[in-house]
């Protein structure tokens, strides 16, 4: 019997987002065969060629506030969300009580209430949504997306999460939110134990990062151009957001050609910066600070940048034939460690310090709060020092990431079951 699961809030314009989606559909289909997965998503016509499945726009939807490229238009999308938030509220109340059946619904929609109602299980995917890092519209939104699918009366899951931090007042906030989502969901699978330290812990069961189920990429087509047959070459995936909690725009950017510059003058590497965000991202995403800290560093040739909307498979296989990496972007530092290359992560979050953990090479991490050029120096002569070593440490910890990334499955099957 086939079972339908609805998973919602994909946020298909990053690398890292799309790889959750693909490790889930690979792995549970290999348990499951049978089952049907379909998606709410940020870009739901990108979605359906990305992933071979129905899509729908998310239940409640920002995106298109966020592209409108007049004041006018922002303050129409924002009525016209802040009015469906209203009728979608009223509806799913009545909806639960058996006073109404489906009803009118606005065309734009009808698809994501339709997917809503076919799924058995609703399920937010692995990723970092319920922080104080992202704002207030978007971590509403997530709740919401799981609150609506609670009062369908649907089975729900948060599925290999990280929570946290909250902090100052907008936190207290989003930490209530948090906690009253925690409370209805029937399932709640995190990726790290710092998540843990959080209220309603009990509930929470620790595992692993989904893509670490994701399928080998050995047999991923590699256009070998995009490495210039470098013999020596490293790495680097910036973060282009959350840099601005700890520095300004300037002292990133600073710190970050500096440590450049001793790495190619010093250790003779050439560095191949690696976007993590589509081009369909409209504000440019990382590749605007991706040039801007580029075109600071001093031996300008020695620098190249991935070209091309690559895919998240063929943004990992690039990763995967490297020297080093230097990871900033969760997901960059996932697919490094997966593929057991020396790696050096800048943790934006206690997440990235204990991904490096599991695979036995915490001391190669160090907080982007704290970056410093000494410090990180100090990191990148051992792991360069020591390649072989980092690589066969990475390599014996695997077996046991992928084996706790596995329980996520688990713990979903048991709903659908």
């Amino acid at each position: 019997m086939s079972k339908n699961i609805l998973i919602v809030q994909n946020y298909n314009i990053n690398k890292g987002d799309v790889s959750v989606v693909h490790a889930m559909q690979y792995s549970l289909k290999q348990t499951f065969p049978e089952i049907e997965i379909n998606l709410t998503s940020y870009d739901p016509v990108k979605a359906e060629k990305e992933y071979g499945a129905d899509a729908a726009y998310w239940l409640i939807d920002y995106s298109h506030i966020k592209k409108s490229n007049s004041f006018i238009r922002k303050i129409f999308s924002l009525v016209n969300e802040f009015v469906w938030l209203a009728y979608s509220w009223i509806w799913v109340n009545l909806y639960s009580k058996g006073i109404i059946r489906k009803g009118l619904m606005p065309q734009k929609r009808k698809k994501t209430i339709d997917l809503y109602l076919k799924a058995d299980v609703v399920v937010l995917p692995g990723g970092h949504f319920f922080t104080t890092l992202n704002k207030f519209p978007v971590l509403f939104s997530h709740f919401y997306s799981i609150w609506f699918a609670k009062k369908l009366g649907k089975k729900t899951m948060i599925y290999a999460h990280t929570i946290g931090p909250f902090n100052g007042l907008w936190g207290r906030i989003a930490h209530k939110l948090t906690n009253k989502v925690i409370n209805f969901c029937d399932k709640i699978t995190v990726r790290e134990s710092d998540s843990l330290k959080y209220n309603l812990k009990e509930k929470m069961i620790l595992t692993g990062e989904t893509v670490f189920l994701k399928k080998n990429v050995k047999d991923v087509p590699l256009d070998t151009s995009v490495l210039k047959g470098k013999d020596k070459l490293v790495g680097i995936t910036i973060h282009h957001i959350y840099y601005s909690q700890f520095f300004t725009r300037d002292e990133y950017i600073r710190i970050m050609v500096d440590i450049l510059n001793r790495i190619i003058e010093n250790y003779g590497f050439d560095v191949l910066f690696i976007p993590m965000e589509s081009y369909r991202n409209k504000e440019g995403g990382d590749r605007k600070m991706i040039k801007d800290i580029r075109d600071q560093v001093e031996k300008y040739d020695k620098t190249q940048v991935v070209k091309g909307d690559r895919t998240p498979e063929e943004t990992e296989k690039i990763i995967s034939t490297l020297d080093f990496f230097i990871g900033t972007k969760t997901h960059s530092i996932v697919y490094a460690l997966k593929n057991c290359i020396p790696t050096i992560s800048i943790a934006y979050q206690e997440k990235s310090n204990e991904f490096m953990k599991t695979f036995n090479v915490r001391e190669n991490s160090i907080d982007l709060k704290s970056l410093n050029v000494q410090d990180f120096i100090e990191i990148f002569d051992r792991v360069a020092n020591n390649p072989q070593k980092y690589r066969q440490i990475e390599r014996t910890s695997l077996k046991e990431v992928v084996k706790n990334a596995r329980k996520n499955n688990e713990v979903l099957f048991e709903l659908i079951k």
